[in-house]
């Protein structure tokens, strides 16, 4: 709880705006606003869970944004709760507890419990997954099978990437003990509860695109290879599926794949666990479970790496969409504290004074290596890719501009903050970043189309937009100078 208070204090103070140039982009919190006017957003790409809990929480926070924000607060807490379930279940309590520990000032859970996005809401359902996948391997029976199924089916209502946790819940069926056809029933109970959980999903897809199992994620890996950085590839991919991408060129997608797990490897690895300190911990502690926990252990591993793998073949890599490792990583990482254990599964004799007094300062070392680093290093940074300063000018705007007037601006979604219609001006593609005439010929017919009287660019979300939005001198004729504030310049529209 105290976690969370923190989280939500924080995200409070500043985070009352979306961050620059994040999965925020995705609008999350404008679906959840669709959706208490009445409206079923068709987006192809994303369920709608999220933001239908977002909607449901919007009442008692005053607005959808601050709702989506304080899930993400409140799924940011859990995952750092689940690494010390899952390290207590691995190894006992010291275990679980320098798991939570690490993983409390992992700047992933500071910056990304932030967000108004789904990653850390799904990563916190999906390591509830892994952890009842966990349970049941060790002490089979029906409430852990249905615990699976359940944050199964929720992780899969937010994110269909969840598929990739099945063949891990799968083998901790298999593995667990007991004859496997007298734990048939304990499969077939996950199964159903999983089902259960889906049924309002396929409903709603169903009434969106009258297809109840209608997903185009697919699409990430055509735009993955042949789109990439250009998202507007995504309203034009040319293929019918994703068994097309996949059939047009397998090697590339297995080169694309092998490069992303290279990638991780070299840049990723640290991003998601800490350091290099904190790649070398989890490399020893995980040697060392193989050893003295190696079903548990493997098992952890194992559905770690199929899910990153999977992750690496289809799409990419990125930390944000990996953060449900962080529980059984972070458990792997001080295995060594909970002592051996001879069958594997339960936690072995205590360690000598001087083991304990060695291990509790490398613990508590890397711990505080990983604090500086959040606290001093990635939060301000965070801090600073907010457009506070756009909004400000944007006030100070609203508040002299006569009636029927609209206001532009380089961030989307803040209109929530104004009187008068916002347009959010699109960001350049393809051609346009190399030849400004032609965003700024976009740009114009966009804005004819409307009564924008003033446009405000800021440095922190200009993106690939033409460098002379952010100058002192007109960039074109039809945009006049009107001001200019701390990396925030505003244009007169004529």
């Amino acid at each position: 709880m105290l976690l969370f208070a923190a989280l939500a204090l924080f995200g409070w103070r500043y985070h009352w705006v979306e961050e620059a140039g994040t999965a925020e982009r995705d609008g999350y919190a404008a679906q959840a606003d669709q959706l208490l006017a009445g409206r079923l957003p068709h987006d192809p790409f994303r369920p709608l869970l999220f933001p239908a809990a977002t909607a449901a929480l919007a009442g008692l926070t005053g607005s959808t944004f601050a709702a989506a924000r304080l899930l993400s607060n409140l799924s940011a807490a859990v995952l750092a709760w689940l690494a010390y379930a899952t390290g207590k279940r691995l190894g006992g309590q010291a275990v679980g507890g320098w798991a939570m520990a690490l993983a409390a000032v992992n700047p992933n859970i500071w910056i990304i419990g932030q967000h108004a996005s789904t990653d850390m809401f799904f990563a916190a359902l999906s390591a509830a997954a892994l952890l009842a996948g966990l349970r049941y391997m060790q002490e089979a029976g029906v409430r852990a099978a249905a615990a699976a199924g359940l944050a199964l089916g929720l992780a899969d209502f937010a994110r269909s990437n969840a598929l990739f946790l099945v063949p891990a819940l799968l083998a901790a069926w298999w593995l667990a003990p007991g004859p496997r056809d007298r734990r048939l029933p304990h499969l077939a109970a996950a199964a159903g509860v999983c089902v259960l959980v889906l049924l309002p999903h396929w409903a709603l897809r169903y009434a969106a695109f009258g297809n109840p199992f209608h997903d185009e994620n697919w699409k990430n890996l055509a735009w993955k290879l042949h789109g990439y950085p250009d998202w507007s590839y995504l309203s034009r991919v040319p293929y019918a599926s994703g068994a097309a991408v996949i059939a047009e060129s397998p090697a590339a997608v297995l080169e694309a794949g092998l490069a992303e797990l290279r990638r991780f490897a070299a840049e990723g690895a640290p991003q998601l666990l800490g350091t290099w300190g904190h790649v070398a911990l989890f490399l020893a502690g995980t040697a060392w479970a193989l050893r003295h926990r190696w079903r548990p252990a493997a098992w952890l591993l194992g559905s770690g790496l199929v899910f990153l793998a999977a992750a690496a073949v289809l799409f990419f890599t990125w930390g944000r969409l990996l953060l449900l490792l962080l529980p059984g990583w972070y458990a792997l990482a001080f295995s060594p504290m909970g002592g051996a254990s001879r069958n594997g599964l339960a936690p072995g004799p205590a360690r000598s004074d001087r083991f304990r007094l060695v291990a509790a300062g490398a613990g508590a070392a890397l711990v505080l290596l990983l604090a500086v680093k959040t606290f001093a290093f990635r939060l301000p940074a965070f801090v600073a890719r907010h457009p506070y300063v756009e909004v400000a000018a944007l006030r100070h705007l609203d508040a002299t501009l006569p009636p029927g007037g609209e206001l532009a601006g380089t961030s989307p979604f803040l209109g929530r903050y104004l009187r008068h219609p916002y347009v959010a001006v699109p960001d350049a593609f393809g051609a346009e970043v190399a030849d400004p005439g032609l965003y700024y010929t976009k740009l114009r017919r966009l804005l004819a189309g409307s009564r924008v009287a003033y446009l405000v660019a800021g440095s922190v979300d200009i993106r690939d937009r033409p460098a002379s939005l952010l100058g002192a001198a007109a960039p074109v004729p039809w945009l006049q100078p009107a001001g200019r504030y701390r990396g925030v310049s505003v244009w007169r529209v004529r």
